[in-house]
């Protein structure tokens, strides 16, 4: 086998892994397959940015690139479920720990963080849960976790709204994403 032929074999054998999660909030089952270097790598051109719509936009990519489930539709997911697979897949790509150096602000020194993304409690939704939540004897409101796509309609409302403050930008999406979450 020359080496060309030794390469290919191996990559597809690298890229026939397949995992498949359980969703806490829409308890569906997501098949998906590790994330590849190349795929990583995409996540380079939003590196800098500080726009919350590119990035999410470039973690959507990410995931759905993973993603193998025939009915997927990234849209459809809860925010919280979506975190989560995003969680998954890189525990499942890399391993769940996250090393980094950081400094501290107060007396400069420099130390290793270390978060375990595998040790993060999750609690599954209970699809028994109340919606409807009363405001008094005649008027109630129905309320739902947001989904991926209701966040997608938030970022496109503040997208052309100027802010004096990231503060005033941050409560502005707070609040539209709670108004999103009645139904």
């Amino acid at each position: 086998m020359d080496k060309k032929d030794w390469k290919s074999q191996l990559s597809s054998e690298l890229n026939s892994l397949e995992f498949e999660e359980k969703l806490p909030g829409s308890q569906k089952v997501i098949k998906f397959k590790p994330i590849t270097t190349k795929m990583l790598k995409s996540l380079l051109s939003v590196e800098k940015s500080t726009d919350p719509g590119e990035i999410e936009n470039a973690l959507d990519k990410l995931i759905t690139s993973c993603v193998i489930s025939d009915d997927f539709n990234i849209d459809d997911l809860y925010a919280q479920d979506r975190i989560f697979l995003l969680f998954t897949i890189r525990i499942k790509s890399k391993g769940g720990v996250i090393e980094s150096q950081k400094t501290c602000q107060k007396c400069k020194s420099q130390y290793l963080s270390r978060i375990n993304l595998s040790k993060i409690k999750y609690k599954e939704l209970d699809p028994e849960r109340e919606n409807e939540i009363k405001l008094n004897d005649k008027l109630s409101i129905g309320i739902d976790f947001v989904t991926r796509k209701e966040q997608k309609e938030v970022y496109e409302k503040l997208k052309n709204n100027e802010y004096d403050s990231e503060t005033q930008k941050l409560v502005d999406l707070t609040f539209l994403n709670l108004a999103h979450a009645i139904k």
